[in-house]
């Protein structure tokens, strides 16, 4: 009887280090597909040029709303800035919004609609991607358009503009 309870104990422990082992497996073969997929997903060319779209676009919006005085203070846009964007660009958009604030007047052109016809990923490490972008400006029925080339850094788990420079 005490062998039969204790090649059943064997059994026992064997079966639930073999069950507990396919489990612990099966964890971390899915946590490295999400970090495979999330990788795969920011890697790739239309999570920039999105990405890339949606801060031009929300960069626009603040520059219509000092425009059109919509911002009480300085404090609001430089808010809004913050979620966007990163040194070096942050400190020259700020310097260039604090002018338009102080002199409104001299600044009636605004730009109503922003598209990116096409990127390409140029550079891509863990915490820096370079986009080369064609863009489209319309501004007063007018289009105007434009190549960038634009460096996101990644600060605190979050992806902000970092430079944004005309390109050839």
């Amino acid at each position: 009887m005490t062998r039969i309870r204790f090649i059943l104990s064997i059994l026992l422990c064997t079966f639930t280090v073999l069950f507990c082992g396919i489990n612990i497996y099966r964890v971390k073969s899915n946590t490295s597909e999400e970090a495979l997929n999330t990788f795969t997903e920011v890697s790739s060319t239309k999570y920039w040029q999105d990405n890339l779209y949606e801060c031009l676009n929300k960069r626009n919006d603040i520059i219509n709303n000092v425009l059109n005085r919509n911002y009480k203070n300085k404090k609001g846009y430089i808010e809004d800035l913050n979620k966007i964007e990163c040194s070096p660009l942050l400190e020259g958009d700020t310097a260039l919004l604090n002018y338009m604030y102080k002199e409104i007047d001299n600044f009636s052109t605004r730009v109503s609609d922003i598209y990116i016809d096409y990127s390409q990923i140029r550079e891509f490490s863990e915490d820096s991607v370079v986009v080369a972008a064609k863009t489209r400006f319309v501004t007063n029925n007018n289009t105007n358009r434009y190549n960038y080339e634009a460096r996101f850094k990644k600060v605190k788990d979050h992806w902000l503009l970092s430079e944004l420079k005309f390109a050839e």
